[in-house]
């Protein structure tokens, strides 16, 4: 559209990107990053220089940042050191969809779930 100098269709892209919250996209990553507790150096590394346990938590912030209706965490707090749950436990609170939980961590459960 830009190359074609199509206006109108620049336009709708923009527009949708905006409604995809795409121009803020980079700094929620970022600081989904961080409470997971990715350093700022560790946020620019190629996915492949993680280990096993921080590709999980790679993993994870990559399904809080997808909008959804419903959201399935399968031990979610496996691979997490306690800042990283207590931030975790934070976003789930504030989860404004219906949220199917699985975990042997009680006071996770507690902190998270009210039925």
């Amino acid at each position: 559209a830009e190359a074609a100098q199509d206006g109108a269709a620049q336009a709708r892209w923009h527009a949708e990107l905006d409604s995809a919250d795409g121009y803020t996209a980079d700094a929620r990553a970022r600081k989904m990053l961080a409470g997971l507790g990715f350093t700022n150096e560790q946020m620019d590394r190629p996915v492949a220089d993680f280990s096993g346990g921080w590709r999980m938590r790679l993993n994870l912030a990559q399904a809080l940042m997808c909008p959804s209706d419903l959201l399935l965490l399968d031990e979610p707090t496996n691979h997490l050191d306690l800042d990283a749950i207590l931030w975790l436990e934070d976003f789930l609170k504030s989860y404004p969809g219906t949220m199917l939980l699985i975990s042997h961590d009680r006071d996770f459960l507690d902190a998270v779930v009210d039925n």
